[in-house]
């Protein structure tokens, strides 16, 4: 580590090589530059960069990032992921009070459910299609931020923290920071040597939990919105200019104005919003947001065709039609639609694991034609201070793909894979390193990448459903092996009871730890709500006590002693006791479903 931080008495000092800048502790803190003391090496504490500010009951804190994890490098720029983030209080003690200590313990089980990223010389916010497109302006597009001058600042999850820090002095100490997913991995394959990377990035904007914070809010910003590019990143000869080939991918929540908030069932009900024109408004505020940074948008719809799934999805279609007409761009050949939409009903078509279906997605028709017409992004970088001084943009992805299914974590997981699959097969046939795709939807690569190809789209699976939902995500086998095993179903059981519990119970705490570190919850200014498990472990304990009670006088009442040792009686016994704890569970969870239930302190519905 080359960042040491020295905790003074009225502010703190970040020392780096032979530089060293000061921040006074206070709301508007001045920050100036120090003369260097090699003694801050010896008093000071080494960190990775510092994350912002945040403020809790008693005092403020300093967040810093003090352990972190080389993932490897991105056209030589090293890419880590975030392991432990400490807390230096502006007050004169040397560690927290007692009455911040709650507040704290929030960030902490904020930063162990998400995933964060940096690069110290590189910012992980932007895509290699929004890259290009600032290559290609007159001037790059720029932010009023002296710390994030280019950044996606949607994606960037240490903007809020860092307003009161905003100055040039801190560039280097201060890391634009995503929550997501980054895996990369040097391949050498099909006789050629490349890094291939996944970057998905999680929006700041309407961010939360499964069922807490579903739909699109007024501003037309949707729940569990993720960019996810893929990269192949290829070292030309001279050491110093990298050939990057892009595809970027979006998925987030069903753009509509509605919610499905727990209430003790595994799959609560959906209920829109009953104003048609709020939905109007928020679908096409989002559309043109999408329009706006991707040029065109192709809606991947992948809910039941049943159900209350289908009355949002039916409500989804009808916006889209009615709204088409809006997004059009004047082409030569006439006007052409900027947004298409196919509605594929996944577990109807993929049931009982027939998973070769997908290829009646690949060839409906606005996905076989936006397959054809999108393209990727590619260009060449030279290794420069200034990123945009040595771009050359050979071609630019020109759409984009918006997938979705209910949680956006599974079904889109899986579909956007294939997706992916198939515009790496292009990639790789423009490097001329492979035939012309056939546009089958699992053609594999070279044995030794396929492993590799599933192994990063498994982890970038299960990575954002643990962010959004508490658990890994479902039919997780088939995106890392390729095909449905028993084992893949019984971990996909495991990890719906899981979630069950964490959705109902757990998560209303993790709502206000993620709405804490965004800014959205102060304790100095908003009363958190007050949250706790005691009550759901004493009527599990409840449960149990009364199930057992009465399975114990139903075996005595139904069956002779002589015969309750045989399997058959052992058998029936087991399913009457199961039974009657069901019977039990029902009755009192809904007794007091009210008050066991955890929800966040902001609403989101």
């Amino acid at each position: 580590k080359n960042i040491f931080l020295v905790n003074d008495v009225d502010k703190f000092i970040i020392a780096k090589s032979t530089a060293a800048v000061s921040i006074q502790k206070s709301l508007t803190p001045t920050i100036k530059k120090e003369s260097y003391d090699t003694k801050y090496e010896k008093i000071g504490t080494p960190i990775d960069g510092v994350l912002g500010v945040i403020e809790a009951k008693d005092t403020n804190y300093l967040l810093a990032i003090d352990q972190s994890t080389l993932l490897g490098t991105m056209m030589g720029h090293k890419v880590f992921l975030v392991d432990h983030v400490s807390f230096f209080p502006y007050s004169s003690a040397s560690k927290p009070s007692t009455e911040d200590e709650p507040y704290l313990n929030q960030l902490t089980s904020f930063f162990k459910r998400n995933t964060f990223y940096y690069s110290p010389t590189f910012d992980l916010s932007i895509s290699m299609m929004q890259i290009s497109k600032n290559a290609m302006a007159e001037a790059p597009r720029q932010n009023e931020s002296a710390l994030f001058k280019y950044s996606q600042l949607n994606f960037i999850w240490n903007y809020s923290n860092t307003r009161a820090l905003d100055n040039e002095l801190l560039l280097g100490l201060i890391h634009p920071v995503i929550n997501g997913v980054v895996a990369l991995k040097p391949v050498n394959s099909y006789d050629i040597e490349f890094t291939y990377a996944i970057v998905s990035r999680k929006d700041t904007r309407r961010s939360g939990c499964r069922f807490i914070v579903r739909g699109a809010d007024s501003n037309g910003y949707v729940a569990n919105f993720v960019e996810t590019e893929q990269l192949v990143i290829i070292n030309n000869d001279n050491g110093s200019e990298y050939n990057v080939l892009s595809y970027l991918q979006i998925r987030g929540s069903i753009p509509l104005i509605w919610n499905q908030l727990p209430n003790l069932v595994l799959n609560p009900p959906i209920t829109p919003c009953n104003d048609y024109s709020a939905h109007s408004n928020a679908f096409n505020r989002h559309i043109t947001q999408l329009v706006s940074a991707y040029d065109k948008v192709t809606l991947v719809n992948l809910i039941d065709r049943k159900g209350d799934q289908n009355i949002i999805g039916e409500f989804y279609q009808s916006l889209y039609q009615n709204s088409k007409n809006l997004f059009q761009s004047n082409m030569s050949t006439g006007l052409e639609s900027l947004v298409d939409f196919t509605w594929f009903d996944f577990h109807k078509e993929c049931k009982k694991m027939k998973y070769e279906n997908l290829s009646k997605l690949l060839r409906a028709q606005s996905v076989a034609s936006s397959l054809s017409s999108q393209d990727f992004t590619q260009l060449n970088i030279k290794k420069s201070e200034n990123l945009y001084s040595g771009i050359k943009v050979i071609s630019l992805q020109k759409g984009v793909f918006r997938t979705n299914c209910i949680d956006n974590l599974d079904r889109t997981n899986v579909v956007q894979s294939v997706l992916a699959r198939q515009f790496l097969h292009k990639m790789f046939y423009r490097l001329k390193i492979c035939e012309m795709p056939h546009g089958n939807p699992f053609e594999s690569f070279n044995p030794g990448f396929e492993s590799s190809y599933k192994l990063f789209w498994g982890e970038n699976g299960d990575i954002l459903s643990k962010a959004y939902s508490g658990t890994q995500a479902l039919k997780r086998d088939f995106t890392r092996t390729g095909k449905r095993t028993i084992k893949g179903a019984i971990d996909d059981g495991i990890n719906t009871s899981t979630r069950f519990y964490i959705n109902n119970f757990c998560d209303g705490y993790n709502q206000d730890c993620h709405d804490y570190y965004l800014g959205l919850l102060n304790p100095k200014k908003k009363n958190f709500k007050a949250h706790s498990t005691t009550l759901v472990n004493f009527l599990f304990f409840a449960v149990f006590f009364l199930a057992s009670v009465f399975y114990s006088m139903s075996i005595s009442l139904s069956f002779p002693q002589e015969h309750e040792t045989s399997l058959s009686k052992g058998l029936l016994k087991l399913f009457i006791f199961s039974g009657i704890f069901l019977i039990s569970s029902v009755s009192l969870f809904n007794g007091f479903k009210n008050s066991i239930i955890d929800l966040s302190t902001i609403g989101y519905h």
